[in-house]
């Protein structure tokens, strides 16, 4: 599964309305695990800033949903 992922923990973070923002984003997929970033009440304009974010405070692998 790591391998998959290019995490370096088997974990993947539970994409949680409105709490899995890019602060937890970025946390998660510095820690090892693979960060997911909700895309719940963004616009495409607010979602693109909130994935700039994650991977502007890391260069490990994230997912949204």
């Amino acid at each position: 599964m790591t391998t998959q992922l290019g995490t370096r923990l088997p974990l993947i973070q539970g994409a949680l309305a409105q709490i899995s923002l890019p602060p937890l984003v970025s946390a998660v997929s510095n820690a090892g695990g693979l960060g997911v970033l909700t895309t719940v009440g963004l616009t495409p304009a607010t979602l693109a800033a909130a994935i700039a974010a994650v991977q502007a405070a890391t260069t490990q692998p994230l997912a949204s949903t």
